[in-house]
């Protein structure tokens, strides 16, 4: 019966791609009454496994505390909680508070990415749907002090894009900072706060506080200006203004002041914009009307070259880093998360895949001998492998929140090898799986990765990089001879020893083998080692 779907398939299909990238699947079903199986052949390219599910999945959260002095200053620390499916962000909030002995109302939580703000989070936003490399940050406020000001960390002025088509160079690093601002401050007075909040990431004393302030200069945020009307939103849910803004320097004299909403910004641009009128400071704006963006603004720290050499002998580093987070101290409960959250196996996934599952509600099966709608039983397994093996990892679909459907992504991490995947067990022919157990060996050559989350996000690829050589093994496709030895020996480098290439947009940069591995893959291409060249 599989010989006969699969001669039907390559009557209408016969091509390439099917020579080598179309496999067969078999799938059974039982009836629990009359116990007749019925066996179907399917032909299919990609093989879509789910995630074995979990009710909850590990958060980390970098509390920055806020201090008076430089010398109360203690380091961040990062705390792990258990987020279950309905774990709002406020349950986090009260999680945070309970550990760490700061009450509720004086704590706020945001992401930053690109080392800036990214988003803040509505109270009943679900956290379930954050991922493990999303970079949440928890600061304490003072409710007292009404203005928040999220001040980016920029190498530099700003750097204004050399023509229409290019876009601006936006130098930014570490982390923001997260301020409760007295509206009367001068922009000195607030430089000063920013320098002693600022010691929790780089080494400020009390009396280095003033004298550092003097070392840096403080750039307003403006939004971006599409033609001739200012767009506050971009396509993110939240917009910080640092994607196409204007910026201008502040003096230092000049007296901090209260935010203008988006409208009155751009009433006074349509007045025409007189600069002896222009505000100061502009709300941040957000579409979820649950995040309350009054009396809140972003600005850039810029940071001289003597500043940002101090920075590097603090970090020992000729680079300045990526995230600051490494400073951060470990909480007890990080270390308990980390050690309880194991990651999930593909084996895991293929042995939910071929499972015994039971057909029933809207999914019941029609005995076409009991001639009724039955509980039947399915099990799928592979009949035929194809050469070039293509695994989906089904990350995306609906949950009920609350009594609503809700696109999720599920952002488990996927442990997967880069070598030797054995489909064996997993394979319907088992005399053939016995029988020629080689054949059903594969080594992963390209990763389709995703970063974000069900309702955006972006795609990149990792790809191996080298030539395979007898089939199954790759060698430095810089050195010709020594391809052309292995060839002729038999022999090759193991295919782990080739490197890797990452693929995002227009920008192609090597990597390592690690970090292949990752909650970010989404779709799997593996080889069949010992396979013809395709």
């Amino acid at each position: 019966v599989a010989q006969e779907n699969w001669d039907l398939h390559l009557k209408r299909n016969n091509s390439i791609v099917t020579d080598h990238m179309t496999g067969l699947l078999k799938s059974t079903v039982t009836c629990p009454q009359c116990e007749t199986d019925w066996r179907k052949f399917d032909p299919v390219n990609t093989l879509e496994i789910e995630l074995p599910l979990q009710s909850f999945k590990p958060l980390e959260v970098t509390l920055v505390r806020r201090f008076e002095s430089a010398s109360d200053v203690c380091p961040p620390m990062t705390y792990g909680i258990s987020v279950e499916r309905t774990t709002t962000m406020n349950d986090v909030r009260r999680q945070i508070a309970k550990l760490s002995g700061i009450e509720v109302d004086r704590l706020e939580i945001w992401e930053t990415y690109q080392n800036v703000l990214f988003q803040r989070f509505a109270p009943n936003e679900l956290a379930f749907k954050l991922v493990k490399t999303d970079v949440i940050v928890a600061t304490e406020v003072e409710p007292d002090l009404p203005l928040r000001v999220f001040m980016a960390n920029r190498q530099g002025p700003y750097q204004h894009p050399k023509g229409p088509r290019e876009k601006p160079i936006h130098q930014h690093f570490g982390v923001p900072l997260l301020l409760s601002v007295d509206p009367s401050w001068t922009i000195r007075e607030l430089k000063e706060h920013a320098c002693i909040q600022m010691s929790a990431w780089f080494g400020v004393t009390d009396s280095e506080t003033t004298r550092c302030a003097f070392q840096f200069k403080v750039a307003q945020l403006w939004l971006g200006r599409r033609g001739e009307d200012f767009s506050p939103f971009e396509e993110e849910k939240f917009v910080t203004g640092l994607h196409d803004e204007m910026y201008t320097d502040v003096d230092d004299e000049a007296v901090v002041g209260v935010p203008v909403t988006i409208d009155e910004f751009r009433d006074w641009f349509a007045d025409g914009a007189d600069p002896t009128t222009r505000p100061s400071l502009i709300e941040l704006p957000s579409k979820d009307p649950k995040i309350d963006g009054a009396n809140t603004c972003a600005m850039a720290l810029e940071w001289n070259e003597r500043m940002i050499q101090k920075l590097r002998q603090f970090y020992e580093g000729e680079t300045l880093p990526a995230t600051m987070l490494h400073v951060a101290d470990d909480h007890d409960s990080v270390i308990q998360l980390r050690e309880n959250a194991g990651a999930i196996t593909l084996d895991q996934c293929f042995e939910l895949y071929t499972k015994k599952t039971m057909l029933d509600g809207d999914n019941t099966y029609y005995c076409g001998k009991c001639k009724d709608h039955v509980r039947g039983t399915k099990v799928l397994g592979v009949w035929k492998p194809a050469d070039v093996l293509i695994i989906q990892l089904k990350r995306f679909g609906m949950q009920k929140f609350y009594g609503r459907h809700m696109p999720e992504k599920l952002t488990e991490s996927v442990e997967f090898p880069l070598d030797g995947l054995d489909i064996g067990p997993y394979v319907a022919d088992h005399a053939a799986a016995q029988a020629q157990p080689e054949k059903f060996i594969y080594d992963l050559f390209g990763v389709v990765n995703h970063m974000g989350h069900a309702s955006f996000g972006h795609y990149t690829a990792s790809i191996r990089k080298g030539e395979w050589i007898n089939n199954w093994a790759c060698t430095d496709p810089g050195d010709p001879k020594e391809a052309a030895k292995a060839a002729s020996e038999g022999v090759g480098k193991a295919p782990a020893a080739c490197l890797w290439e990452e693929f995002d947009d227009g920008k192609v940069r090597e990597i390592d083998a690690e970090s292949v591995v990752s909650s970010r893959a989404y779709i799997l291409f593996y080889r069949r080692r010992g396979s013809p060249s395709c």
